[in-house]
């Protein structure tokens, strides 16, 4: 058997199937094996195509075979499913309308990450935040400013600073 992932941001994408069809998708699967192979992004391991077959195999110690695709990032990745899916299955408009929503939540998600990494980080270090309350208690002492600059996370500091 293979070691792969499932991203629930990535499987949340698709609308799930009925519980009819997961049925008939597993019996399926028990009498005949799996048809079609289980398609992963290439280097991550997470799976793009297959979650139920994935689900069911493993559940019922069946082999599958593994397929890899490579995509650029995790929005391509998801683009790709929904143009898979929608040429695949029967959606209603609001199935489609609701991938369409989620697939640009993935997408911008997915750009802020990029962001974040080329502006060097996600300001959430240690470091960031000691320089922050210290910039901050400067420009407060530059000031004439005695009263210690209170932070975010400081509820009695801030109540105690209002007049």
């Amino acid at each position: 058997m293979h070691d792969l992932t499932i991203d629930e941001e990535l499987e949340h994408l698709l609308p799930p199937l009925s519980d009819e069809e997961l049925s008939n998708l597993e019996a399926d699967i028990v009498a005949n094996g799996v048809r079609e192979a289980i398609i992963v992004w290439s280097g991550h391991g997470v799976i793009v195509d297959g979650h139920n077959r994935y689900r069911i195999c493993t559940k019922h110690g069946i082999r599958y075979a593994v397929s890899e695709m490579g995509f650029a990032d995790k929005a391509e990745a998801a683009d790709w499913m929904v143009r898979n899916q929608k040429s695949r299955r029967n959606l209603t408009k609001g199935q489609e309308a609701d991938m369409a929503i989620r697939l640009h939540e993935v997408r911008f998600r997915e750009e802020a990450r990029r962001r974040q990494v080329e502006a060097g980080g996600d300001r959430k270090s240690v470091g960031y935040k000691e320089s922050k309350i210290a910039s901050d208690q400067l420009v407060g002492s530059d000031l004439g400013n005695t009263t210690p600059i209170p932070q975010a996370d400081d509820a009695e500091a801030r109540q105690a600073a209002e007049p």
